[in-house]
């Protein structure tokens, strides 16, 4: 394992890797809450500044996630939204939530990565999650939180 990922692997242990959702809608909103319920450092970022006004109040625009939950995460202090994008050179690993970005011919369009990896350090693991794990990430969250 190179020093980079040994580095890493110590900060995911300690919970001190600071952990990027981008896209704060049905998927990465629960992951980021499961991120900040289990100890890491979360910043959400979205294009919607609605999304971060509403979260930093403590509200849920999402119905299965309740306000209280979402109330007691960003009181904790360990989460935080945002739509500066540039903050991503912040994150240790990033998890991109948003629809895969189709092209006129409806092929995949690189675009989005693209706008990434100009925010993006050099280092950063980066975890592509599709649309599709959307049911999932549900059954994640559900199992999660009985525990």
């Amino acid at each position: 394992m190179s020093d980079k990922h040994e580095e890493l692997a110590a900060k995911i242990a300690g919970k001190q890797a600071r952990v990027g959702v981008i896209g704060l809608g049905y998927v990465g909103l629960p992951l980021a809450l499961l991120f900040e319920e289990r100890g890491f450092p979360v910043i959400g970022f979205d294009v919607d500044p609605r999304k971060k006004e509403a979260l930093a109040r403590g509200e849920s625009y999402i119905r299965h996630i309740g306000k209280e939950r979402v109330a007691a995460a960003f009181k904790r202090g360990r989460i935080e939204a945002t739509t500066a994008f540039d903050r991503l050179a912040e994150c240790d690993a990033i998890v991109v939530c948003v629809p895969t970005p189709l092209g006129p011919h409806r092929e995949p369009d690189p675009g989005l990565r693209d706008q990434l990896d100009r925010h993006i350090r050099v280092g950063v693991d980066l975890l592509e999650v599709e649309d599709q794990l959307r049911e999932v990430l549900d059954r994640v969250d559900v199992v999660m939180r009985r525990r």
